[in-house]
């Protein structure tokens, strides 16, 4: 299978002229929180760069994209609050997917784990995606044992209207996660 590549990613936000959080925020950040989101980009606020990427594939694919660091800028992720986790279950609660990006990084994330169980909880397994980032071409994706319970997505899904998913060991296709 074909995960996307950090590096390729990291290339990709460099492109678009983001080399930084704060860069990235200033040339991709909306004039205000939109009411809905096709997707909630779970991911481990040490990936910036490549959910920057990410975001600007879905983007460009005609979807909204959901990322605190973007569309909540005052949200403290590094420490756990009554007041963070608020404002991220009032995201989620208006996002009708979530893609959980998973990295090294992303095993280490707080938020990561409690956005999948809440967004799954509330919304149904049949709305989240699994994203994985491998660090270089031909590797193989071994992320936290619950990640299974939801379809894998290749990169073939970033690069067009298509998706493609590995759900249970075999291949799908669908026209995409629902995003109403």
């Amino acid at each position: 299978m074909a995960y996307l590549r950090s590096a390729q990613l990291i290339d990709e936000a460099r492109t678009m002229g983001a080399y930084s959080a704060t860069d990235a925020t200033t040339m991709l950040r909306k004039t205000a929180a939109r009411p809905s989101y096709d997707y909630f980009l779970s991911h481990s606020v040490q990936d910036q760069r490549l959910v920057l990427a990410i975001r600007g594939r879905l983007i460009r694919m005609g979807k909204s994209v959901y990322v605190d660091w973007i569309d909540d800028q005052l949200l403290d992720r590094t420490h756990v609050t009554p007041a963070t986790a608020r404002v991220l279950r009032s995201r989620m609660n208006v996002s009708s997917s979530l893609l959980y990006v998973t990295t090294r990084a992303a095993s280490n994330s707080k938020w990561m784990p409690w956005e999948l169980g809440y967004f799954d909880g509330h919304k149904g397994e049949q709305r989240v995606g699994i994203i994985p980032v491998e660090d270089s071409a031909g590797g193989t994706f071994a992320g936290q044992e619950y990640l299974g319970l939801y379809p894998v997505f290749e990169e073939s899904y970033l690069q067009s209207e298509y998706l493609a998913a590995t759900y249970n060991d075999r291949r799908i296709a669908v026209a995409s996660l629902p995003t109403r």
